[in-house]
C-alpha cells in the first residue's frame, strides 16, 4: 500500500503531462492549418558574448506576413554602443523572389531581382510563426515543465525535440531551447536559447494577431 501511495500519483501526473503534450501538438496543427497572415511584435535579447563585449543587444521587431514569401520586417537594434555601433533602424520587404532593404540612411538595397540577380535559399526572419508551429507538430518529445503567464496569456513552459537529448536531464547540450506556448493556440510566446548550458538569447512576443 505504501508503494501504491507513491507510485499512483506519479502515474497520474505523467498521464496528465502526456495529455497536455498531445493537446499542445493538436492545437499547433489547427493553428498552422488556419493561419493565412499575421502580425508579430517581439523583443530579442542577446546575451553578452566574445563578439560583443560589454553589450546587451536588444532587437525590437515588427513582422507582417502574408504567406511564406510576402512579408515586411521593421527592426530597431540597440545596446551595441560599447563597440561603436549606434542604435539602428531598418525595414526589409519581400515580395516573392524580390527582397528590398531600407536602412536609416535612406539607401535602398535590392536583392534577387530577375533577370539581373538570382538568390537560392531563404532569408532568415527573427520570428517565423510557421516554423515554430511545425517544430511542435513534428516533435517526438514534448516535455511539459510548468504552467505560467507570459505577456498576459496562460502558457505552458515546454521543451520539444526529436529525441530524449532535448530533455532537462541533458542541460549542457550544444543547443537547448525552452519555449512558452499559448494554452489556447500553441503559438510560441517566449523562447530561451541555451548554448552549452549558458543562456544565449531570449525572444519574447509582445503582441500578435
Amino acid at each position: 500500500l505504501a508503494v501504491l501511495a507513491v507510485v499512483l500519483p506519479m502515474i497520474t501526473r505523467n498521464g496528465h503531462r502526456e495529455a497536455v503534450a498531445s493537446e499542445i501538438k493538436s492545437n499547433a496543427f489547427e493553428t498552422a492549418r488556419n493561419i493565412r497572415c499575421y502580425y508579430i511584435k517581439a523583443e530579442i535579447r542577446v546575451t553578452e558574448n566574445s563578439e560583443t563585449p560589454g553589450c546587451e543587444r536588444v532587437d525590437r521587431v515588427e513582422i507582417w506576413s502574408k504567406g511564406p514569401d510576402k512579408y515586411r520586417i521593421d527592426t530597431e537594434i540597440t545596446g551595441m554602443e560599447n563597440i561603436g555601433i549606434p542604435p539602428t533602424r531598418s525595414t526589409t520587404i519581400q515580395n516573392g523572389r524580390t527582397v528590398a532593404s531600407l536602412g536609416q540612411d535612406g539607401t535602398d538595397i535590392y536583392y534577387n531581382c530577375p533577370p539581373f540577380d538570382y538568390f537560392v535559399g531563404q532569408f532568415d526572419r527573427p520570428y517565423e510563426m510557421a516554423n515554430e508551429l511545425n517544430a511542435l507538430i513534428d516533435a517526438d518529445l514534448v516535455d511539459v515543465m510548468a504552467e505560467e503567464v507570459v505577456s498576459g496569456e496562460d502558457a505552458y513552459k515546454i521543451e520539444a525535440g526529436k529525441d530524449e537529448r532535448t530533455s532537462l536531464g541533458h542541460p549542457d547540450t550544444a543547443k537547448r531551447v525552452v519555449s512558452w506556448v499559448s494554452k489556447e493556440n500553441s503559438i510560441c510566446l517566449k523562447k530561451e536559447i541555451y548554448e552549452y548550458g549558458e543562456l544565449a538569447s531570449t525572444i519574447e512576443v509582445i503582441d500578435y494577431r
